[in-house]
């Protein structure tokens, strides 16, 4: 599945023209002639095949074994719509969770545009103890050092997948640090650590850091109510609200 059905359609067409081709050498199976559709196609004499869908679309009947969520936003304005964040949401419960097997296995592979989109929910889960127990498989373009990355994330980055030392590039045949480094200075932390680095928050921070953040209780804060008027002020000062 993915955030559009063409999309998912594409690598169900070539998916099927690999097996087309390597099906039988790598499996001793071969396509069934009456499925062979790019968005439906099955294994001659077997059960079992491919299925694809947009997310929101139907899987009705269709039994997942293997499942893959591939961008279940399309970009960032859709990620940001809280609207469309809870569509992806309920599609993933009512849908894709209803059609999963009992050892089904999930991939989902998408760009971190939003705390709050799907892997996000997921991870939420996981942390207050009511989720699936997922793995998170985090490849940063840049390897990241601990002092970018808050404590309570450092599961997700360390150790390096890949054994990199602070600073090496993902792939530097294809794009080397200095070239990351450069895209970085021009779009800005924020984009630069969804897109690159698979965290919606950039780093520690920028300007502003997440360890500045403290919560309060309204009766902890240093200030009173008057009861004439029914402003919040603080004794010590003029300011009010």
């Amino acid at each position: 599945a993915s955030y559009a059905a063409r999309i998912s359609k594409k690598w169900g067409r070539r998916a099927r023209d690999f097996f087309a081709a390597h099906g039988k050498e790598l499996f001793g199976l071969e396509l069934d002639p009456s499925k062979r559709a790019a968005d439906y196609w099955g294994f001659g004499g077997h059960q079992g095949g491919m299925v694809t869908c947009g997310v929101g679309g139907s899987l009705t009947g269709e039994p997942v074994d293997f499942g893959v969520i591939d961008d279940p936003f399309k970009d960032a304005e859709q990620a940001k719509s809280a609207s469309q964040r809870e569509k992806v949401w309920d599609w993933y419960n009512t849908v894709w969770l209803t059609r999963l097997s009992a050892r089904a296995k999930v991939l989902i592979i998408n760009t971190r545009w939003h705390p709050d989109d799907l892997c996000g929910r997921l991870l939420a889960l996981d942390e207050e103890g009511q989720g699936e127990g997922w793995e998170v498989l985090n490849l940063a373009a840049l390897c990241p050092g601990e002092d970018e990355i808050p404590e309570e994330d450092w599961p997700q980055f360390f150790p390096d997948r890949l054994g990199r030392q602070v600073g090496e590039a993902l792939c530097p045949e294809l794009h080397s640090a200095d070239k990351i480094n450069k895209v970085r200075e021009t779009m800005g932390e924020s984009w630069f650590w969804a897109m690159f680095q698979g965290r919606p928050t950039p780093g520690k921070g920028d300007f502003i850091k997440e360890s500045y953040y403290r919560y309060y209780e309204l009766s902890e804060l240093p200030c009173v109510r008057d009861p004439k008027t029914g402003n919040w002020y603080y004794p010590d000062c003029r300011w009010c609200f």
